[in-house]
């Protein structure tokens, strides 16, 4: 594999992290814009980008592949948590 494949390759994996982060940050101040959030969006989203990526490389150690949905479906599920805590949506109205 040369360079040009090892960057794709390396692109393939990081960009569904930074997509899904994004757009579970941008979405969570969407559906929550009557209440202020703490931090700004960029913040919120490398939180979510950093969370999804380690999913994502978990995902790759233990399977021994990446791009498998179950690994996707807990990107997701870990990307959501993480920002309905950076929310403050836990607390008690």
């Amino acid at each position: 594999m040369d360079w040009l494949d090892a960057l794709w390759h390396g692109l393939n994996l990081v960009l569904p992290a930074a997509f899904v982060g994004t757009v579970v940050t941008l979405a969570g101040r969407y559906f929550k814009h009557k209440r202020p959030v703490a931090g700004n969006w960029i913040a919120h989203s490398a939180i979510n980008f950093v969370v999804c990526l380690a999913v994502l490389l978990i995902g790759l150690v233990l399977t021994g592949r990446d791009g498998k949905m179950l690994t996707y479906l807990a990107m997701v599920a870990a990307s959501a948590t993480v920002q309905w805590v950076l929310s403050g949506a836990w607390r008690a109205k």
